[in-house]
């Protein structure tokens, strides 16, 4: 097949956003593909935006061959194709291979039911890209919340699966952001203290001589996971690295990647001494590093008129609070779901 590059290239260069594609079984070995524009807050039907996108697949009965897989292309012309794949009627179906194409990938409930059930025989790089784009497909209403919820049960039985833990706090997160002033937020928590628990004490919080550097990133990410949600242990545990650090300042033995989680678990469960001991650290540290982890950190306190008086610091010469630190400190107060409103009031 001829295809011309410039007319490929600028599908995806003088347009903005990027495809959702859609793949739904129409038979036994027949998948429709439909491309649409990745909009928040939610789609829009109207938006006739279209590329030039290479598609790729895998079936249950392909997942093992050896032959490169094929890639077919869905032109600028079309909005839906129908495509021949080589299947039975019970095979899961998933398309963009090792996530290679710039596109996410919607299905049929039929199908995403089939992934969701085969979870544990996917590939890591697959079981990821369906965690982050069945959130954030969630999230623009084009799915709804029960498949990305039933993927969190899933990726929790895996407490080593990086990948997929990668793209689910991502999801935890925002899922987080949107729960919080809602009137079952207690019991939202209560549910991801449940699911985190086993990952949590399996990796615990110290590092071990054997750990890479993508497990002790994959370890920060479980305790902050951890802490945020309230996990007893992970809090009391974080409490007590900070207030030996508060003892003795000149030994810090919080271990470096976990900084940024005992710190502002420290301060958010902690009182106004906690919060005053990280802000003398901050006018005595001579990192530049070590500043902007505290910076973030008071933001973290859920007292309101802690946060308040944080946020006028900003505007006041005396506090040694420096003038190019003013907007990490109103963002780490605006992040906070108790500080939100009152950053925005500050403006």
């Amino acid at each position: 097949e001829s295809l011309d590059v410039k007319e490929i290239m600028d599908t995806w260069t003088l347009q903005p956003g990027y495809p959702v594609i859609t793949a739904e079984r129409v038979g036994e070995r027949t998948i429709r593909i439909t491309q649409e524009r990745y909009m928040l807050p939610t789609k829009d039907a109207a938006d006739e935006t279209r590329w030039y996108v290479p598609i790729t697949v895998v079936t249950e009965s392909t997942k093992e061959s050896k032959e490169p897989v094929e890639v077919r292309w869905l032109s600028f012309e079309n909005r839906t194709i129908e495509m021949e794949i080589e299947a039975d009627r019970d095979d899961y179906v998933y398309l963009n291979v090792d996530r290679t194409g710039y596109y996410r990938v919607n299905y049929d409930y039929a199908s995403w039911k089939k992934l969701t059930n085969n979870f544990p025989n996917l590939p890591p790089v697959t079981r990821s890209q369906l965690v982050d784009d069945a959130f954030n497909l969630a999230r623009a209403e084009f799915i709804q919340y029960d498949i990305p919820l039933t993927l969190i049960i899933l990726v929790s039985q895996y407490p080593q699966d990086i990948p997929a833990w990668s793209s689910l706090t991502r999801g935890l997160n925002y899922l987080n952001d949107m729960m919080s002033r809602e009137p079952v937020y207690e019991a939202f928590l209560a549910v991801m203290r449940s699911i985190l628990r086993k990952s949590f004490e399996q990796l615990g919080f110290e590092d071990r001589p054997e750990d890479d550097h993508l497990q002790m990133m994959h370890r920060e990410r479980i305790v902050g996971l951890a802490c945020k949600f309230g996990i007893d242990k992970c809090s009391v545990r974080a409490q007590t690295l900070y207030r030996r650090w508060m003892t003795d300042f000149r030994d810090n033995q919080i271990p470096p990647n976990l900084k940024q989680v005992i710190y502002c678990t420290s301060l958010r469960d902690g009182g106004v001494p906690e919060w005053n001991f990280a802000y003398k650290r901050y006018k005595e540290t001579d990192s530049a590093s070590e500043k902007e982890l505290i910076l973030s950190a008071l933001g973290c306190t859920v007292k309101p008129w802690l946060l308040s008086k944080y946020l006028n610091m900003t505007l006041d010469p005396s506090s040694g609070i420096l003038k190019q630190d003013g907007a990490r400190a109103f963002q780490s107060v605006a992040k906070n779901y108790v500080g939100n409103d009152i950053a925005f009031n500050f403006l």
